[in-house]
């Protein structure tokens, strides 16, 4: 079996015959019938059906062809892609949904490049598009956006098809509206009230999933009058002209003159990321596409480019920093009489992958640099259940839990800085540390929390708890 062949059997499914077939390949017909007589005996079954009426695809030939195509349009990306004329050009294809940032990366990645010779590609589609185009290696990265109520949905989908994701920021999600509409002159808006005004969505495909995995923010009210639009640079316009809102990310494209973002009493992030296929190499081109696109993400929220401090998803290409302050805090330990909280073996860096997968791990950048990390769970923590000795402020389940902080020390109020931002996303927080950490029990009293009693944790040692409430 040859691409030829099979090139000769996609050709006759398309045209619906064997002469029309053969004058599209530029061949004689009786050596295109041939060619098909002797791939069908290869093969042991007929892949058309013939008839007086003309050939039909047969139910195997029809399953053989939808394989065949995938095999051609293989074949003509590594024709693309490493063919004679390709060699010193450099490519990218990059598929996304309606993220900015992408776009913004995009045309950073373009104005960076120095080389003599080079491709790019930028595919903006639906995020089940995005997938599809990774999944059949049409594009080497997929950025998408992931909310709450379908990050489940979409895991199973990505695991399914040999996927992965890799937060690269989280942002709330905000009402974008005119200046002059009635909601703008109020500092929060009640979620509740949204559907009394029209809202701007994106027009997407329809697939079996493309009702939960969208890019539709609604919060599961009912919206009587819906706008639906192509791409980002129409809603601008939009939002002007008529009184609309659009529900999306604080950083998006749309900080413009006459339109604002007003925060919604109701808290909801989305999480921005990178889908590529599982355990495969990074090239030095999608390392740096990452890079900016985690730099225009958060560019619009915090003074980048000033330098600054901010706090943001860790990714996979953090985690050298990340296990090196481990290291250093570690050592810090140690040298103020704290020497037995963390062993050789913890943290784990399989552990911190894990995290960074769960898009719970994050990171301190302090003037473009890595600083300090943490975790921030919702998943319940091992011996916090029962106390062997005090009790928690209230018993409530709904905690976030604060594991894992450390700096290189080079910084001051990194520790401040990661409570502060935690307790925007939880008002039950909770944390350990052992009872020679005096400086983590001076710190977790000074930012709010209350000392409550001690446990034991996974591997059998005992620690001090914490617990922050707000009212």
């Amino acid at each position: 079996m040859t691409l030829l062949q099979l090139k000769y059997a996609v050709t006759i499914a398309d045209t619906g015959s064997i002469t029309a077939a053969a004058e599209k390949l530029f061949i004689a017909q009786p050596s295109l019938s041939k060619a098909l007589r002797l791939l069908e005996e290869e093969l042991g079954f007929s892949i058309f059906v013939r008839s007086r009426k003309g050939i039909r695809i047969s139910e195997d030939g029809a399953e053989f062809i939808s394989y065949a195509r995938r095999v051609l349009e293989q074949s003509d990306l590594l024709e693309e892609r490493y063919g004679k004329e390709q060699k010193r050009r450099k490519i990218i294809s990059i598929s996304t949904s309606h993220v900015h940032s992408a776009q913004v990366a995009f045309a950073s990645i373009i104005s960076e490049f120095g080389g003599d010779e080079y491709s790019f590609a930028l595919h903006q589609c639906s995020p089940m598009e995005v997938i599809q185009e990774v999944e059949s290696r049409r594009s080497e990265v997929g950025v998408i956006a992931i909310r709450k109520e379908n990050r489940r949905l979409m895991m199973r989908i990505l695991r399914e098809n040999d996927l992965m994701f890799t937060p690269v920021y989280e942002v709330p999600i905000v009402a974008w509206m005119a200046a002059d509409h009635p909601l703008a002159q109020q500092e929060t808006v009640e979620i509740q009230t949204l559907p009394d005004w029209p809202i701007i969505n994106y027009a997407e495909e329809a697939s079996i999933h493309s009702s939960v995995v969208s890019e539709d923010i609604n919060f599961d009210l009912s919206f009587r009058k819906n706008i639906r639009v192509g791409s980002n640079s129409e809603i601008p316009e939009i939002l002007k002209m008529v009184p609309a809102i659009y529900l999306g990310g604080q950083n998006c494209l749309l900080r413009e003159k006459g339109i604002v973002a007003r925060k919604l009493d109701q808290e909801e992030v989305i999480t921005v990321g990178m889908i590529r296929y599982q355990n495969t190499y990074i090239s030095s081109m999608e390392s740096l596409f990452i890079e900016e696109m985690k730099r225009a993400g958060l560019n619009l929220e915090t003074n980048i480019e000033a330098g600054g401090s901010y706090i943001r998803n860790a990714t996979m290409q953090d985690l050298p920093y990340m296990m090196d302050i481990y290291s250093h805090a570690k050592k810090f330990m140690v040298e103020t009489g704290n020497p037995d909280q963390w062993s050789d073996l913890y943290p784990a860096q399989d552990d911190i992958i894990q995290d960074i997968l769960n898009g719970e791990s994050h990171v301190i950048v302090v003037d473009k640099k890595i600083q300090a990390v943490f975790t921030l769970t919702k998943e319940k923590t091992i011996g916090y259940d029962a106390l062997t000795e005090g009790a928690w402020v209230n018993d409530e389940l709904d905690y976030m839990t604060i594991h894992r902080l450390a700096s290189y020390g080079t910084q001051r109020g990194m520790a401040e800085q990661c409570i502060a931002w935690c307790a925007e996303r939880s008002t039950d927080l909770r944390a350990d540390t052992h009872e020679q950490n005096r400086i983590m029990q001076h710190i977790f009293l000074k930012n709010g929390f209350a000392y409550c009693g001690k446990t034991k944790i996974f591997d059998g040692t005992e620690r001090l708890v914490y617990q922050r409430v707000q009212k």
